[in-house]
């Protein structure tokens, strides 16, 4: 599995290497309402990564995703052991604008960086976390009837 985790982190890089020299490493750290934090997680998935962005136990974020409350770049995940890659955007769906239902507030974590160290099998992950954002409704409509229970979690 870390065989994997490298060649993803590989891929990752050598696109990167293609691009402008110029990092936007530093964009996403001068957005307003943006906090970069760096933790260290045992693997790739979605739901490691989600626990770690959002800061909820295992047992709340098994609530989210079965509520069908995450999206992983814009769309329903129906595994939770989806593997996550580099600039994949994990949102958190709070709940409908109360001034417009047309929107949704919610939670994002983005995958910024990722590093291994195939010495300590560590796996370190820079994410860029906003809380209570504004977006529209997803194309595949989410529910309202999915956050009776979420609300029961908190």
């Amino acid at each position: 599995m870390l065989n994997n985790i490298l060649n993803i982190v590989n891929v990752q890089h050598s696109k990167d290497e293609e691009s402008d020299e110029e990092s936007d490493e530093d964009d996403f750290e001068t957005e307003i309402g943006t906090k970069v934090i760096e933790v260290t997680v045992p693997s790739l998935r979605l739901d490691v990564i989600a626990k770690s962005g959002f800061g909820k136990s295992r047992a709340q974020l098994d609530k989210i995703f079965y509520n069908s409350n995450l999206r992983l770049n814009g769309k329903k995940c129906l595994k939770k052991a989806t593997m996550v890659q580099i600039g994949d955007e994990i949102d958190q769906i709070q709940g409908r604008s109360p001034k417009n239902p047309e929107y949704l507030i919610i939670n994002r974590c983005v995958l910024k960086s990722v590093s291994v160290d195939p010495e300590t099998d560590t796996i370190k992950v820079k994410l860029a976390q906003n809380k209570s954002l504004l977006i529209e409704d997803y194309t595949d409509k989410w529910h309202k009837s999915c956050i009776i229970d979420f609300i029961k979690i908190e």
